[in-house]
């Protein structure tokens, strides 16, 4: 399942995340950035690779590491899928 943590230093990040005793197993982790929009007025969201120097997609996230842990928003995780994932994206509505 694709989850959301804020670590305790204040960073959140997303990640396909399998719960184990006393840690999560995230594949293909992502930090999650807010960036000013052109107005200046609002912000978006960008997401870019957690570690992106190092050769695996897994890491092992300690529980005692996070603060909180969420469901992303149907946008955020069609855009983790698009970018990290199957591409699949969830349909905000029903078709008639």
């Amino acid at each position: 399942m694709i989850k959301c943590f804020q670590l305790i230093n204040g960073q959140d990040i997303i990640g396909e995340a399998d719960e184990q005793d006393s840690a999560w197993i995230i594949r293909d982790p992502a930090a999650i950035h807010l960036v000013p929009q052109q107005n200046g007025q609002s912000f978006g969201v960008a997401l870019m690779p957690f570690i992106p120097y190092a050769e695996f997609n897994k890491i092992t996230l300690h529980k005692d590491k996070v603060m909180l842990e969420y469901e992303p928003s149907g946008d955020l995780r069609n855009n983790y899928s698009r970018m990290f994932g199957s591409g699949i994206e969830i349909a905000n509505v029903m078709p008639k």
